[in-house]
C-alpha cells in the first residue's frame, strides 16, 4: 500500500486524517511543521505528501520548493490539503510543483481519501 506523509500543524486534523488513511490501508507518517516534514520526507520516502500552506517554521510553499530541489524527494507527489483558498497561493503551489490542491472545508474526509487515490493513480498511469 502507498505511503503518505501528512504535514499539518493542527493536531486534531493530523490525527483524524492519519487514522483515516491508516484504516484505508496506507502507511502514514505525520509531521507538525514544514521543517519536520522535509526531514521526514527524506527518511520515510512517501509516495505522496499532503501538506498545509500555513505552518510554523517553514510554510507549505517553502516546503514544496525544498522538496523539488532535493533529488531524494523531487518525484514525490505533492498535494495541498488546506483551508486557505487564496488563488494566488494555490497557483504558486502548482507552479512550484504541487500536483493539486484539496480545500479541507469543501470535502468530507472520505472524499479526501478518494481524491488522494486519484492523485496516486494519475502518477502510476503517467
Amino acid at each position: 500500500m502507498p505511503k503518505i506523509l501528512l504535514v499539518e500543524d493542527d493536531g486534531l486534523m493530523s490525527r483524524m486524517y492519519g487514522r483515516l488513511f491508516t484504516y484505508e490501508g496506507y502507511t502514514v507518517e505525520v509531521a507538525a511543521d514544514g521543517e519536520a516534514g522535509f526531514v521526514k520526507a527524506k527518511e520515510f520516502q512517501p509516495d505522496l505528501i499532503l501538506l498545509d500552506v500555513m505552518m510554523p517554521k517553514m510554510n507549505g510553499l517553502e516546503l514544496i520548493k525544498k522538496l523539488k530541489e532535493d533529488e531524494r524527494t523531487r518525484n514525490i507527489i505533492l498535494v495541498l490539503l488546506t483551508n486557505l483558498g487564496i488563488q494566488e497561493k494555490l497557483d504558486e503551489a502548482m507552479r512550484l510543483g504541487a500536483m493539486g490542491c484539496i480545500i479541507k472545508s469543501n470535502h468530507s474526509p472520505e472524499e479526501v481519501v478518494k481524491m488522494v487515490e486519484g492523485f496516486l493513480n494519475k502518477k502510476n498511469l503517467g
